[in-house]
């Protein structure tokens, strides 16, 4: 399991529960997360443990407490609580805080932010500084991946509902409204769609939304799924793509910004999906291979030149990667300097 650092941190499950409760404490490591690139809290798990000690259970109404308690006590922070079971099958709560839009806050106007493993209070300029690096805009309240209400997983629209109704702090005209008007009332829809807020409590998982993008697409940039989801940074994508990298259901080529995610082609037919072909997926080593033949072909050509050949759809970056590639193992040579760089074959 991970040690803490700048994404993550570790609380004790005494922080949510009885006397030792200090739900101000957590709301202000969530407004840290939330104004730094947002990060996950493992709740239940001690300082210097590997993971929740054996046995450990947890309530399971607690994610739905603290959930509601960071919302009582902060301004700007969207979090979602889910148990986790680990091998030893002891229990822990994984409390994802997602990067805001908007400064965040405490609801007594303090604001904070992660720093390395630390959380930091920010005063003066540095508060101002922070208010003019964000939008107005709450990202929980944006609709832009369209997803409709009926993908919302009805078991925990019956839980969030039971949950509104069951509180004695929610108003008697809040709980008299119907299950429709609740998710209005919370700001969970947009008419048709949901909200991204509504997506990530009500959807079953993020990572829904994720396949669901990019699987009607050929493959997203990390920049372009940053775009799409209408997050702040590609630090943000963790959580929206969860486990779907390790179970190959989302397959990856590149690095950074310009790393792209795509659905294998086998998953999309087995599934019914038909999209065009194209090169934009192409696996480095297969690219690789058709730069030769390229050269091989063409030789004393520019990067220009090969690029117009091997297709457009592939990025100019990805083709200078694998020009470098091929050249520093000796596979094809580099002749001329800036400009006036041609390549050809080895001898």
């Amino acid at each position: 399991m991970s040690e803490e650092n700048q994404f993550i941190d570790r609380k004790s499950l005494r922080k949510v529960t009885g006397q030792t409760a200090d739900w101000k404490e957590l709301a202000k490591d969530c407004v840290c997360f939330a104004n730094a690139r947002g990060g996950s809290i493992l709740i239940g798990i001690e300082d210097g443990a590997s993971g929740p000690p054996a046995g450990q259970i947890i309530p399971w109404d607690l994610p739905g407490k603290i959930h509601k308690r960071i919302g009582e006590l902060t301004v700007n922070v969207t979090v979602a609580a889910e148990i986790k079971i680990v091998p030893n099958k002891a229990e822990h709560i994984e409390l994802r805080v997602l990067k805001s839009h908007s400064a965040a806050s405490t609801t007594d106007g303090h604001y904070y932010m992660r720093i390395s493993d630390n959380c930091k209070p920010l005063v003066g300029d540095d508060i101002q500084r922070l208010l003019n690096e964000r939008s107005a805009q709450p990202w929980e309240t944006l609709t832009a991946i369209k997803i409709t209400r009926n993908r919302i997983d009805q078991a925990k629209l019956a839980a969030f509902v039971a949950g509104i109704r069951r509180s004695s702090r929610i108003k008697e005209s809040v709980k008299e409204k119907s299950d429709k008007e609740l998710l209005d009332h919370y700001h969970m829809v947009e008419g048709p769609v949901l909200t991204n807020l509504g997506v990530l409590l009500l959807c079953g998982s993020t990572e829904r939304a994720t396949l669901g993008l990019l699987a009607q697409t050929e493959g997203l940039t990390a920049r372009d799924l940053t775009r799409k989801l209408e997050l702040m940074s590609p630090d943000n994508l963790e959580p929206w793509l969860g486990r779907l990298v390790d179970l190959d259901i989302v397959k990856s080529t590149g690095r950074t910004n310009a790393k792209r995610y795509f659905v294998p082609p086998y998953l999309l037919a087995e599934a019914g999906v038909s999209l065009k072909t194209t090169l934009q997926r192409i696996e480095p080593h297969r690219l690789a291979e058709l730069v030769l033949e390229d050269i091989r072909r063409y030789p004393d050509t520019r990067i220009g030149e090969i690029h117009k050949r091997v297709g457009k759809e592939i990025s100019r970056s990805m083709l200078k990667r694998t020009l470098a590639a091929l050249v520093q193992s000796g596979r094809i040579r580099l002749e001329g300097i800036r400009g006036g760089v041609k390549y050809r074959l080895p001898g």
